[in-house]
């Protein structure tokens, strides 16, 4: 019997760097669990991908511009209470990431480490 291929966990990305949008979703869309379904620059664009793809994760950053992203965290929290929120920042986590907890976000992840402290066993991070 032939196996069944896996479903794939879709992933919206936002961030108001498109180079960081096609660096994340070319790393995601390398995994055979994970693709990303869409992309945006801003709250308004990722609120109506969000409504047609149904993702099961959004990838965020704080900063979008001119807009909140901790704003925009407890508005989808409110608006998708089930869908989890992982912040990816650039900002000091001592600083933001409490506030982005707070606001509804389930994890916070600073650009600036190094890919090895995703490993629980990293001595590094």
């Amino acid at each position: 019997m032939p196996q069944q291929p896996r479903k794939r966990t879709a992933i919206v990305l936002i961030d108001d760097h498109p180079m960081v949008l096609e660096g994340i979703s070319s790393l995601i869309n390398k995994s055979n669990d994970l693709w990303v379904c869409g992309q945006a620059g801003d709250i308004a664009t990722a609120r109506a991908i969000i409504e047609t793809a149904k993702p099961a994760l959004i990838i965020m950053d704080l900063a979008l511009g001119n807009e909140s992203g901790l704003d925009a965290i407890k508005a989808f929290c409110v608006e998708r209470p089930a869908l989890p929120i992982l912040v990816f920042s650039m900002y000091d986590e001592q600083l933001f990431a409490e506030r982005a907890l707070r606001n509804g976000a389930k994890g916070y992840v600073m650009k600036q480490n190094p890919p090895s402290c995703s490993s629980p066993r990293s001595a590094r991070c």
